[in-house]
C-alpha cells in the first residue's frame, strides 16, 4: 500500500497493520499519518456522541457498533505503534553495535526519527562510557554519561514531545478526549558523532602494549615501544592518562 493519498478508514488502518506485521523493514507512512488518524477518530467520536443523544430503540445497534469500532481502532493503533517502535529500537541497537555510519530513516515519521536519534545517542554514550572503559581497565563514569545526556539525578519526568494523546473516559462508552502535551524547547540528547570524540590523535607508545579495545569496539595492537600511530581520540586520551603513550602534536 502506498503511503500517498491514503484515506484513513478502519479498513486502511487494518491493512497498514497487516503489512507492518508481515514485513521485516519499517514501512513508509504518510508524513501526516497521526494528524489524519486524529481527524478520523474525532469524527468517530462525534458520531458516537450524536447517537448517544438519541433515545430511539433502533439506534442502539448503531451506537454499539460505533463504540466497538472506536475500541478496535485504538487497539490497531497501539499494535501498529508497538511494532514500529520495536523495529526502530532494534535499528538503533544494530547501529550502536556495528558502528555503521548511515542508516536509512526515510520510512520513519518525524517523531520516530526523534526517537531513533535519542536512542542512538543514549546507546552510544553508555557503550563508550561503560563497555569501552571497562575493556580499557577504567571505572565507568556515570557522571560523564549524565553530563553528556543532560540528565540530572533529581530528574523524575522527561518532558513529552508534542503529540496527540488519545484518552479513554473509562465509562464503557468508548468516548475519547484529546489533549496536546508541551513540546520541549530543545532536544537535549542530540549528539554530533563527528565531534572530538570521533576524531583521532597521534600518539607514541612509551612501552609495549598488548591488544586493546577502541571506542568503536575494534581491536587495536599489539604495539611496540616507540610506535607512532593515529588512534581514536577517546582511546588515545585513556592511554595518555595511563602513561602508556604520549600525545604528539605533529
Amino acid at each position: 500500500m502506498s503511503e500517498k493519498d491514503v484515506v484513513i478508514t478502519y479498513e486502511t488502518l487494518f491493512e497498514l497493520l497487516r503489512i507492518e506485521k508481515n514485513r521485516e523493514d519499517l514501512q513508509k507512512l504518510s508524513p501526516t499519518f497521526f494528524d489524519d488518524v486524529l481527524v478520523y477518530l474525532n469524527d468517530k467520536r462525534r458520531a458516537f456522541e450524536s447517537k448517544q443523544s438519541q433515545d430511539l430503540l433502533f439506534m442502539s445497534d448503531e451506537k454499539e457498533k460505533t463504540r466497538l469500532e472506536i475500541e478496535n481502532i485504538k487497539k490497531i493503533l497501539k499494535d501498529l505503534y508497538d511494532r514500529r517502535e520495536k523495529k526502530i529500537v532494534m535499528t538503533a541497537i544494530n547501529k550502536a553495535r556495528t558502528g555503521v555510519a548511515l542508516v536509512n530513516t526515510s520510512s520513519m515519521l518525524q517523531s520516530e526519527k526523534m526517537l531513533f536519534d535519542s536512542l542512538n545517542t543514549t546507546l552510544f554514550e553508555f557503550r563508550k562510557n561503560v563497555l569501552f572503559k571497562v575493556a580499557c581497565g577504567d571505572m565507568p563514569s556515570m557522571n560523564e554519561i549524565m553530563t553528556r545526556l543532560n540528565i540530572t539525578a533529581t530528574t523524575t519526568e522527561e518532558p513529552a514531545p508534542q503529540q496527540a494523546e488519545i484518552e479513554d473516559d473509562n465509562n464503557g462508552t468508548g468516548g475519547l478526549s484529546f489533549r496536546r502535551t508541551e513540546e520541549p524547547k530543545e532536544l537535549k540528547t542530540s549528539l554530533n558523532l563527528s565531534d572530538s570524540s570521533a576524531a583521532t590523535k597521534k600518539v607514541r607508545f612509551l612501552a609495549p602494549i598488548e591488544e586493546i579495545v577502541g571506542p568503536d569496539l575494534q581491536i587495536y595492537g599489539p604495539y611496540e615501544q616507540g610506535t607512532v600511530i593515529l588512534l581514536p581520540n577517546e582511546l588515545a586520551r585513556v592511554l595518555v592518562e595511563k602513561r602508556q603513550a604520549e600525545e604528539l602534536l605533529n
